[in-house]
């Protein structure tokens, strides 16, 4: 898999990963969690919340103790097959935690996304840790 789609589809998808990064790094959990599909699941390490709404939650969890966030997202493949598509994505994140401390964290998500009502949005990302210091 590397780029196949249509070029529209794949830049909406492109902007979709660059709207996810950019609620990130603003910790904004309303623009981030429209990213995701109402019946969406996201696997982090042990955790796999089902559902937008339970997601979310786990969000709110995880970046509470971060005072500020650099999160970059590298495209690595994109896969259009009409309404879905799947996509592999490298992401660095630069985490200032409010103790004062920092954490950099290398990671690559696998994802699986649908188009609905005309918008990209992600039905299943698998985020695998491949390096943290």
């Amino acid at each position: 898999m590397a780029f196949r789609g249509s070029v529209e589809d794949r830049l909406a998808i492109r902007e979709l990963i660059e709207d996810y990064a950019d609620a990130v790094n603003r910790l904004d959990a309303p623009d981030w969690a429209s990213t995701w599909t109402d019946d969406a699941q996201w696997f982090i390490r042990d955790d796999a919340p089902q559902g937008r709404e339970a997601i979310a939650a786990l969000w709110h969890q995880k970046v509470a103790p971060i005072a500020a966030v650099r999160f970059t997202a590298s495209l690595g493949a994109i896969d259009v097959e009409g309404e879905v598509a799947t996509a592999r994505v490298w992401v660095v994140e630069d985490l200032e935690l409010a103790a004062g401390r920092r954490r950099l964290i290398h990671g690559r998500y696998d994802d699986e996304l649908v188009r609905q009502e005309g918008r990209w949005r992600f039905r299943r990302r698998r985020y695998t840790f491949l390096r943290e210091s």
